[in-house]
C-alpha cells in the first residue's frame, strides 16, 4: 500500500487504514494532550490544538485572546465560518459542500505533525503552513512532507487557521472608528498562533528557532504583509510565498470579495467574459482601479491613462496571455488574451519583481522562481467556470499539487494517487532544503537538481520549474 493511500484512507475512513500501538503524549506543566499514531507511516498527530479563546460572542470581531490551556488532538479543528460551498460549474448542481460541524466561528486551532518518537530535545526545523488545511489535499501533503525521513531532513509541521472573510478582515464605517482592536483580527490570529509556536514547540521535538512559514492563495497574502514589518523576524526566520509577493492592499480592494471576481456572470462585475467582444468591460475595470489616485482628475484625465494601457496591450491575440500561443483564442473572445495579460502583469509579475528587486538591494535572501510547467493537475474547489478547449494558462494553486501531493479527484472516493512525477520530487527538494537550512540547494533529496542561485541586484534570476526545463533564467518575463 502506497503511502498516499494510506494517506487518503486515513481522511476517508478516519484512521482505519492504521494501526494504533500507542497514544502519543506531550506534557505541558500540569496537563497532557493526547494525540494520534499513524502507523504507517509512524507519524504522530496531534490535531485541533486550540491557540486562542473561542473568538465568539464578546470576542467576535475582536482581537484574539491567548489561551494557555490544551485539550486532546484527535482531528482537525474546524476551519473558518467562512464559504461552504464550493460550486464546480456555474451552470451546473454539481458543487462540493463542507458539511456544518467542519466550519464554525471557533477555529483558533493548529495541528502538530512529527515523525514517531521525536524527543522533546529534537531541535527539528518547523514548517508553518498558513490556513492551508482548508484543502483536503493540503493535509495529504502535510502528513507525506512529515513521513520522508528518506529525505535525511525530518521535520515538524504545524498547520493553523484563522478567521476569513468577514470575521477576520471586517469592514465599513463603524470598523473604522473602532480602530485597530477591529481591524486586520485574521492577520492578528496569525501572529497569535505563531507566538504559540514560539513558547510550545520544543515540547513536540521543534527548534522554535528554525521556523519557516509557508503561505499559499490567502496565506501568501498573508505571509506578505508579515514580510514587510521587521518584528516578524521573532516569529521566523524565513518564509515562502507559493503566489505572488503583492500585499493586495490598494485599488484592488474595491472589489468587494473573491467570489465577486470569480463569478462576474453572477454578480455583474467589470470582468471580461467569455462571449463578449467589446473592450467595454476592460475599460470599466480600469476606471475602477484608478478611481482613488485620480479622483480629483478630470474625466478626459482619465480616459487618457486607459487609452495608454490599451495601446500597450493592443487587441492582439499573440501578444495577449497565456503568452507564446500565437493566435490561438481557445474559442474565446480575443479580449480574454487581452485582459489576462493586464491583470498578470498589475497583479502579479510587476509586484513579484518589485518586491523580489527591493528585498535583494536591501540585503534579504531571494531564491525565484517562475512556474512554467501547465500539466493536466486540476484544482476542483476552484473550478467556477466551465473550462474553454485547448491551454489556458497555469491554473491557480497548482503548484500545491507539486509540493503536497496529488489533488484528490472531485467527487471522491478516487483510486489511488499516481506516485509524484519527476518535476514534483525536485520541487519538494528544495523547498524541504530551504525548510532546513534556508538554502534550497542542501545534499539532501531523492534527485540531483540543477542548483537555485540567490536573486541579488548584480544577478537577477529566476528559477524556471518545468517538467522539460529546470534551469535559471534572467528575471525579464513580462519586463
Amino acid at each position: 500500500m502506497t503511502l498516499f493511500n494510506c494517506i487518503w484512507k486515513f481522511l476517508l475512513l478516519t484512521g482505519s487504514a492504521f494501526s494504533v500501538k500507542a497514544v502519543p503524549t506531550v506534557t505541558f506543566g500540569n496537563t497532557t494532550i493526547l494525540g494520534t499514531l499513524l502507523e504507517p507511516p509512524d507519524i504522530e498527530f496531534f490535531g485541533g490544538i486550540p491557540f486562542a479563546q473561542p473568538p465568539v460572542e464578546q470576542l467576535r470581531l475582536r482581537s484574539p485572546v491567548p489561551l494557555n490551556g490544551l485539550s486532546p488532538g484527535f482531528f482537525f479543528g474546524r476551519r473558518s465560518l467562512h464559504r461552504r460551498v464550493f460550486k464546480m460549474y456555474e451552470d451546473s448542481d454539481n458543487v462540493m459542500e463542507l458539511p456544518p460541524a467542519q466550519v464554525s466561528e471557533d477555529c483558533l486551532t493548529m495541528n502538530i505533525f512529527h515523525p514517531a518518537n521525536t524527543s522533546s530535545n529534537a531541535d527539528l526545523p518547523v514548517m508553518g503552513l498558513s490556513s492551508m488545511e482548508a484543502h483536503p489535499s493540503t493535509m495529504l501533503g502535510i502528513l507525506w512532507i512529515t513521513a520522508l525521513k528518506g529525505w535525511g531532513t525530518p521535520v515538524v509541521v504545524v498547520s493553523f487557521n484563522y478567521r476569513l472573510g468577514p470575521l477576520g478582515f471586517p469592514q465599513g464605517i463603524e470598523v473604522g472608528q473602532a480602530g485597530t482592536e477591529v481591524m486586520n483580527v485574521g492577520l492578528q490570529d496569525c501572529i497569535v498562533a505563531l507566538e504559540w509556536v514560539q513558547s510550545n514547540i520544543a515540547t513536540f521535538g521543534g527548534d522554535n528557532s528554525k521556523v519557516v512559514l509557508a503561505g499559499e492563495s490567502s496565506g501568501a497574502f498573508t505571509i506578505n504583509v508579515f514580510l514587510r514589518n521587521a518584528r516578524f523576524s521573532r516569529l521566523a526566520r524565513a518564509a515562502f510565498s507559493l503566489l505572488s509577493a503583492s500585499p493586495r492592499c490598494g485599488p484592488g480592494g474595491l472589489i468587494s470579495d473573491r467570489q465577486s471576481q470569480i463569478q462576474p456572470n453572477q454578480l455583474g462585475t467589470p470582468f471580461t467574459q467569455q462571449d463578449i467582444d467589446s473592450e467595454d468591460p476592460i475599460i470599466q475595470f480600469l476606471q475602477m482601479e484608478s478611481g482613488p489616485p485620480l479622483a480629483s482628475a478630470t474625466a478626459e484625465e482619465q480616459s487618457q491613462a486607459i487609452n495608454q494601457i490599451l495601446k500597450l496591450y493592443p487587441d492582439v491575440p499573440a501578444l495577449g496571455s497565456p503568452f507564446g500561443t500565437g493566435n490561438n483564442t481557445f474559442g474565446l473572445s480575443s479580449q480574454y488574451k487581452r485582459f489576462a495579460a493586464i491583470i498578470g502583469d498589475l497583479i502579479m509579475q510587476s509586484v513579484r519583481r518589485t518586491f523580489t528587486q527591493k528585498s535583494s538591494a536591501a540585503g534579504s535572501a531571494i531564491f525565484a522562481y517562475l512556474f512554467t510547467e501547465p500539466g493536466e493537475a486540476v484544482v476542483p474547489e476552484l473550478l467556477f467556470a466551465p473550462t474553454a478547449p485547448g491551454l489556458l494558462g497555469i491554473p491557480h494553486s497548482v503548484v500545491l499539487s507539486h509540493i503536497f501531493g496529488p489533488f484528490p479527484p472531485f467527487p471522491p472516493p478516487p483510486p489511488p494517487p499516481p506516485p509524484p512525477p519527476p518535476l514534483s520530487n525536485i520541487m519538494l527538494d528544495y523547498w524541504l532544503s530551504f525548510v532546513t537550512s534556508l538554502n534550497p540547494n542542501d545534499n539532501f533529496g531523492f534527485t540531483s537538481r540543477p542548483e537555485w542561485q540567490q536573486y541579488t541586484p548584480d544577478s537577477q534570476n529566476l528559477l524556471e520549474l518545468n517538467g522539460r526545463r529546470i534551469d535559471m533564467i534572467p528575471d525579464d518575463f513580462r519586463q
